[in-house]
C-alpha cells in the first residue's frame, strides 16, 4: 500500500529487465508515472523471475503495461513464446517447471500437488496437517520439503513462529494447482485446507482481547493469504456452515488489524447465509457485523446488528458475555448522542465481565476497555476529571494484565488530558508511548488518531510546515482505512489546513502535504514519533476551558461556524436535533450572547476557534 516512486521503482533490476525486454518489441516504451504502478505490480506478480518478466515483456508489442497486468490471473497461458534458439523448457513458464516437476518421484509430485493449495506460504506442521502422512513414508515431512527446496519448487523464507516456513512462487503455484486438478485431488485437498484454517482461527478465538493478541495477530498476518484462499474455496462450494464458523471466529483479526472493507465483504456473505437462523454462530456474525460496521461510521446498521445479537442471545439463554454484544450497544448509544444509554450498556457490561473474574481469559482485558471507553464518553462530555480517573483505573489494569493493545488507548486520551492542562512534558511523553504501542500492534485506526492529533499540535505550536506534512500522512492512511474522518474531526483537520495555507502559501502547503501522503507507514510513525507538545505559560488554560466549553459543544460550534444547520450536525454527530438546540443553547449561555451568529464571532475573536 505504498506509493510508488517513478525514480525508485526504475532502480529496480526486475523493472530495468522489463522495460529492457519491452523495448526490444517495441522501441519506444519508457518508464513513466502513469504506467511505473503497473510494472511494478507485474514484476511483483511474477515473482521476479527473469524469465517470467522476459516472456510477458515479450508481449509488449500489443498490450500495455496496464492491460498485461489485467491479465496475469492466469500466468501460465501468456507466459510462452520465449525465443526458438534456446531449449524448449526455457521458451514458456510452463516447460520450464514442468522439467523441475519431472524430476521428482512420484511421491514428491503428488507432495508438490497438495502444497500448493496453500498461499502465501506454510509452517511443516501445516504441510502435514493439509496433505497426510501418507506420502512420508519413509522419510520425515521435512526431508521431502528439502527436497522441493533443492528442486527449486518451494523457497525456504525464515521462520515463523520459531518454526521454518516455505513457501510457493505464485507462477510456480498455478502449475501445482493444474496438476492438482487434473490428478482428481483438487476437492479433497482444498477441504483439508479449509479445515486447518477453521481449526487456527476457532483456537484463536478465546485469544482475542488478552495479552496474547499481538502474538496471535501476526500469526494470522502471516497466515492471511491462507484465510482467504479457504474462504474463498468455502464460498465457491456453498458449504455454508464452515464459511460462517470462520467469519464468525476470524472477525477480531479484520478488526484489530484494520482490514475492515475485507471484514464487511465476508461478513455480508455470512449474514445473508444465515438470515433468519437463530443460532450462535448467527449471533457471533452479528456483532463482529456491528464492530465493524461502526468502524466505518454506519452506526444505523451497527445499531441494528446489535440488537439481534441481543434478541438471539435472550432466545438462546446460555450465551457467554463474551459473545454478548453489551459494549457495541454501548458504543453505539454514544455515538449517537444518547450518553444514558450507553452508560446503562456499559455498566451492564462491567457486571457481566467483572462476574466471568479470571475464569475467562478476554473477560478483565474487556473490563479494561469498557473503562476506557467510558472514559473517552467523559472527555467528550467535558467531565474531564472523570475522564481521567476512568482512563487511569483503565492503564492500570491493561498494564497489570499486559493488554498493550487498549493500554495505547488509555494513554493517548490521558496525554490529551495532559495537554489541555499544560502539562506539556507529560503529554509528549504519554503521547510517544501510546504511538509506539499503536505501532507495535499495527493498529490503523489508533495510529492515524495520532497523525490527526499531531496535525493540530503542531499548528498550535507554530510548526505549520510540519502539520501539514501531518495532514497529508494522516489523509494517507485514512485512504488505506477507506473511511474518511468523522465531519468533526474533518473540521478541525480543515482549520489546520486552512492555517497551514495562509502561513506557507498554496504551494508550499502542497509541497508538504504530498510529502507526507507519499511517506511509507514506517516513516509516517518514525517522524511522528518525534512529536513535541508546546508548553504554555503558567496558569494558562485553552480558550474554550476558559470559557467553560465543553469538547462536545466546540463540536457543534466549529460546525456552526461552517454554516452546518441543526439537521446536518445531527447526522454528522449522530445525535438528534434536539440534542443539538441544548448544546447551542448552553454555548449562547455561556458565550453570553443572544445569537448563533455572535457566537461564532466571539469564539474567534477569543481564539475559541481558530480564525
Amino acid at each position: 500500500a505504498e506509493i510508488h516512486d517513478l525514480d525508485q521503482m526504475g532502480a529496480a533490476a526486475a523493472v530495468q529487465l522489463f522495460c529492457w525486454k519491452t523495448q526490444s518489441v517495441r522501441p519506444d516504451f519508457i518508464l513513466t508515472a502513469s504506467n511505473v504502478s503497473s510494472v511494478s505490480a507485474i514484476c511483483t506478480r511474477l515473482d521476479g523471475l527473469p524469465l517470467a518478466i522476459e516472456l510477458a515483456a515479450a508481449r509488449g508489442n500489443v498490450l500495455s503495461p496496464q492491460a498485461l497486468l489485467a491479465r496475469l490471473d492466469h500466468r501460465l497461458p501468456l507466459l510462452t513464446g520465449g525465443a526458438r534458439d534456446v531449449p524448449r523448457r526455457l521458451r514458456s513458464m510452463r516447460d520450464a517447471i514442468a522439467w523441475s516437476y519431472d524430476l521428482l518421484e512420484e511421491s514428491e509430485q503428488r507432495l508438490f500437488q497438495r502444497l500448493a493449495v496453500f498461499a502465501g506460504g506454510f509452517t511443516e506442521g501445516a504441510a502435514t496437517a493439509v496433505v497426510g502422512k501418507s506420502l512420508l513414508e519413509p522419510v520425515t515431512m521435512l526431508d521431502r520439503l528439502t527436497s522441493l527446496v533443492d528442486n527449486h519448487l518451494i523457497v525456504a523464507a525464515g521462520e515463523g513462529d520459531g518454526a521454518p516456513r516455505f513457501t510457493m512462487l505464485e507462477t510456480i503455484r498455478e502449475f501445482g494447482l493444474e496438476q492438482l486438478e487434473t490428478h482428481g485431488e483438487a476437492n479433497e485437498t482444498h477441504a483439508r485446507h479449509a479445515a486447518w484454517c477453521l481449526e487456527l482461527a476457532l483456537h484463536a478465538k478465546p485469544i482475542w482481547f488478552t495479552s496474547n493478541q499481538k502474538q496471535l495477530s501476526d500469526q494470522l498476518e502471516r497466515e492471511y493469504d491462507n484465510l482467504r484462499a479457504a474462504l474463498d474455496w468455502l464460498a465457491s462450494t456453498d458449504d455454508r456452515g464452515a464459511f460462517v464458523t470462520l467469519v464468525g471466529s476470524v472477525w477480531p483479526f479484520w478488526f484489530v488489524r484494520s482490514h475492515w472493507a475485507e471484514g464487511v465483504s465476508r461478513l455480508r456473505l455470512a449474514l445473508e447465509w444465515t438470515d433468519g437462523h437463530h443460532t450462535i454462530e448467527r449471533l457471533r456474525v452479528l456483532t463482529g457485523a456491528g464492530c465493524l460496521w461502526i468502524m466505518q461510521r454506519e452506526e444505523p446498521g451497527a445499531r441494528a446488528f446489535n440488537e439481534e445479537a441481543l434478541s438471539i442471545a435472550r432466545e438462546l439463554g446460555n450465551v457467554s458475555p463474551i459473545d454478548s454484544p453489551f459494549n457495541g450497544l454501548a458504543i453505539c448509544a454514544n455515538v449517537r448522542g444518547d450518553y444514558d444509554e450507553g452508560a446503562r450498556w456499559n455498566e451492564e457490561a462491567l457486571a457481566a465481565f467483572r462476574g466471568l473474574g479470571d475464569t475467562v481469559p478476554s473477560a478483565l482485558p474487556l473490563v479494561s476497555v469498557i473503562l476506557s471507553n467510558m472514559a473517552f464518553v467523559a472527555y467528550q462530555r467535558g467531565e474531564t476529571r472523570r475522564a481521567k480517573t476512568l482512563a487511569e483505573e483503565g492503564l492500570v489494569m491493561q498494564r497489570d494484565l499486559g493488554f498493550t493493545w487498549a493500554a495505547s488507548d488509555s494513554l493517548f486520551l490521558l496525554a490529551r488530558i495532559a495537554e489541555d492542562a499544560g502539562e506539556a512534558d507529560r503529554a509528549t511523553g504519554m503521547y510517544r508511548k501510546s504511538l509506539g504501542l499503536a505501532a507495535e500492534h499495527r493498529d490503523l485506526q489508533q495510529i492515524v488518531d495520532h497523525i490527526d492529533r499531531y496535525a493540530v499540535v503542531d499548528r498550535d505550536a507554530g510548526r505549520l510546515d510540519r502539520a501539514a506534512l501531518m495532514l497529508g500522512a494522516g489523509n494517507r492512511i485514512h485512504e488505506l482505512l477507506g473511511v474518511e474522518p468523522g465531519s468533526t474531526q474533518q473540521a478541525l483537520l480543515d482549520g489546520v489546513k486552512r492555517d497551514a495555507r495562509t502561513r506557507l502559501g498554496e504551494s508550499g502547503f502542497m509541497e508538504s502535504w504530498q510529502a507526507g501522503h507519499n511517506l511509507s507507514l514506517h516513516d509516517t510513525i518514525a517522524i511522528a514519533s518525534g512529536i513535541v507538545v508546546p508548553s504554555r505559560p503558567p496558569g494558562a488554560t485553552p480558550a474554550a476551558a476558559r470559557w467553560g466549553v465543553t469538547p462536545r459543544e466546540l463540536e457543534v460550534l466549529r460546525l456552526l461556524a461552517e454554516g452546518r444547520t441543526d439537521q446536518e450536525i445531527a447526522d454528522g454527530l449522530f445525535i438528534s436535533r434536539r440534542t443539538v438546540n441544548t448544546h447551542v443553547s448552553h454555548l449562547l449561555a455561556k458565550l453570553d450572547v443572544p445569537t448563533r451568529k455572535q457566537a461564532v464571532a466571539l469564539a474567534r475573536s477569543e481564539k475559541v476557534l481558530p480564525d
